[in-house]
This record gives C-alpha cells, structure tokens and sequence, in this order.
C-alpha cells in the first residue's frame, strides 16, 4: 500500500525535554535489566537468601511503568492512530533482538516454572508467633524455614521474571522511539536566538535558581532524614520492665506504659493482655517517689520491631531523671515504656516545617527556572515530525 507522509509540529522545549526522558529511560531500563538478571543469579545462591520485597519489587513496577512511557513517546511523536506505524520493528536495532529473545523466553519458562511451584500459596513469617506460613486466599498452611526460603526464593524468581520481560520489551520500544527521534533535525538550544522581548521579572538566572533549588532540596533531606530517624527509633529499643525491676532515664512529659501484644494463630486477632494501675510501679530514684499511672483513654497501638503493642496506660514525668521500673505481676509477653506518640508528633514539628520551607523553596527555585526557559524558548521553531500514514 502506498504511503503518504503528514508533518506534526510539536513544541520545542515539549520535544526536547520528552526526548531526554526518553534518552534517560533507555539508560535506566539498561541498568534495570542488568540488576533483574543479577537478582535471578542470586536467587540460585546456597544457602538461599532471602531478598526483602523492597528490592525487586520496584523492578517490576518499573517494567510496567516503563511500557507505558515508551508508549506515551510514541503517543507524543506521532499520534493516537499512528502508533502502529511508529512502532515498526524496523526501528529496533538488530543486535537487540538476540538479547530480548533470549531474556524473555528464559524468563518466560522460569516464571512459569515458578509460577507452578506456588501452587501451595504465597510464602509468609509471623514475627508474633515465629512461625512460617503458605497463604493460600486465607487458608493457611503452617511450614518449616527451609520450605519457607524455597518459596521465597521461588516467588522473587517469578516477580524478577516478569520484571525481565516487561524490562525488555520496554527497552525495545525506548530504543526504537530514540531512534526515531534522532532522524528528527531539530536546532540546538544555543543555535536558537535570544527573544528580544524584555526577560520575566523577579526571576533569578538559571545558576541562581538552580542554587536556591538545591538548598530546598538539602532542607528537604536533612530534615526528612530527621524526621524518618526519629518514628523509625520511636520504642525500638525500649526494654521490658521486670519484676524485679530496671532502672531507665525518663524526660520530662507524657509517657505510656505499652503491652506487647500476642497470638496464638497465624492472621488472627492479637490478644493483647490487660494492664491495671496497680500492676506497675513507676519510682524516682533519688527520692524514692512513685509516680500515679492513669489509664490511657487514646489506646495506642505501636508495632516497633514488627512486633505489636497496647497502650495502656499513662503517666507525667515532671522532673527528668532516672526512674525505677517494675511490675507486681508477670506479663506473657512483656511491657515497656515510650513517650506518648503525641508527644513524639509535636516534637516533629519544626522538622516537618522546615521540611515544607524546603519543598516550598525547591517549587520556587523550579517555577524560577521554568518562566526563564518558558522565555527563552518563545520564539523557538517547533520540531517538524513525519507521520507515516498507511501500512
């Protein structure tokens, strides 16, 4: 069938900026696809190791995310109806086919294989309970750590699977799209004549912004860090109070006495044990004096180290020091003592407002910059794109 060609003008500063994302999502897709096939090695590692879902889980969200912006480019470059004739696989380099031929069918028999050897459900760990578990849709299957690290194994195998052909297959299409662009002859930025039109008003240079942006940025991080330190060591570390007693330092302000909670089967309701006034005794040291505990009306619930617990009760600390701690009765799993969550949220407070100055500075710094090339690009020619009609 004859083919006939129609040119679509898109903006400039739209062309090169999409242009460069796909530039840097053909680099992050290589990247990607090397550390899919570095994972799957690991997995065949003895003894087997245990990868958190942290890992591999933003690879395979990245091989869906990443098919739908080569298809977004192509979208961009040649129309909603044309997307067909963009993707011609004459666009894909040769020596790219051997490569996707050989990741996805491998990776196609090994998530099949993987796919099947899940049949008993999907491998899990109670840290209550200290027990390994196959979930089935709700039916539980109790289990042994050797049969759990084989499922585990099993299952990053088949999320790195998928991941590897999605990978791949976006790759193709990042790598066709960029060609593509290159046919395309486009000036560069610095060809381009500076409008004469006067330049945007309370708008620094691009350096300038540039600098203010990263200071919002260095505010943004700093603090964030903070931030994130601070409710990841929140009652990490508390230790349990005794019969016989510890002795542990107390600041000034609200604390709660928490009950680690408990459960006797896998997925079921936590029991966590009840905690009366009478069963702890909270004692200065230097005095000897005994602090009133109260029951906690907002029961807070807290999981530090995976493990959860109860808040039952409250006490006021009024003069910082150190404390002697312990209980009239044995509690199963134990208890311990945190400052009050509310507490710990209000003390954030400068941290999460220097957190926003930061952000609020770095969107400045970014609509700085924008207005500036918005200028700069003004009277920029658009970029001139072939569209292939027919088949």
């Amino acid at each position: 069938m004859s083919m006939t060609e129609e040119v679509r003008k898109i903006p400039y500063g739209f062309w090169r900026v999409t242009t460069a994302m796909n530039s840097a999502l053909v680099r992050l897709l290589v990247l990607a696809l090397a550390c899919d096939v570095a994972i799957m090695g690991f997995t065949f590692e003895s003894p087997r190791i245990v990868m958190p879902d942290w890992i591999f889980a933003p690879f395979f969200a990245l091989g869906i995310f990443s098919i739908f912006a080569s298809v977004l480019f192509g979208l961009i470059s040649g129309g909603q109806k044309n997307i067909m004739s963009i993707r011609k696989l004459s666009h894909i380099p040769v020596w790219l086919f051997p490569i996707l031929a050989v990741t996805c069918v491998g990776s196609a028999i090994m998530f099949t294989k993987s796919f099947n050897s899940l049949a008993a459900g999907q491998p899990g760990y109670n840290a209550a309970t200290q027990q390994y578990y196959y979930d089935d849709h709700g039916s539980i299957t109790l289990t042994d750590r050797a049969h759990y690290l084989s499922a585990v194994v099993v299952q990053t195998r088949t999320f790195i699977g998928a991941a590897i052909i999605m990978t791949s297959v976006a790759l193709a299409f990042a790598v066709a799209e960029a060609r593509l662009r290159r046919s395309v002859s486009v000036p560069r930025l610095r060809d381009i004549p500076i409008p004469r039109t006067p330049k945007p008003r309370r708008c620094p240079s691009p350096l300038a912004s540039s600098l203010i942006g990263i200071v919002g940025l260095a505010f943004v991080g700093i603090w964030g860090a903070v931030i994130v330190e601070r409710i990841d060591g929140y009652a990490s570390n508390a230790p349990l109070i005794t019969a016989g007693g510890i002795h542990q330092h107390l600041g000034a302000g609200s604390w709660v006495v928490f009950v680690r909670c408990e459960t006797t089967q896998i997925d079921a309701e936590y029991g966590c044990p009840t905690v009366l006034p009478a069963d702890v005794v909270i004692q200065e040291v230097a005095t000897g004096m005994a602090l009133p505990t109260l029951v906690d009306p907002s029961s807070d619930h807290i999981s530090p180290n995976g493990l959860p617990a109860d808040g039952q009760l409250t006490f006021t600390v009024t003069k910082p020091g150190d404390y002697l701690l312990r209980t009239e009765r044995p509690v199963p799993k134990g208890i311990f003592v945190a400052e009050s969550p509310g507490q710990v949220a209000r003390s954030l407070v400068p941290a999460i407002a220097l957190t926003c100055v930061g952000l609020l500075v770095a969107l400045l710094a970014v609509v700085s910059i924008s207005r500036r090339v918005r200028w700069r690009l003004r009277f920029a020619p658009p970029a001139e794109v072939p569209i292939a009609k027919g088949l």
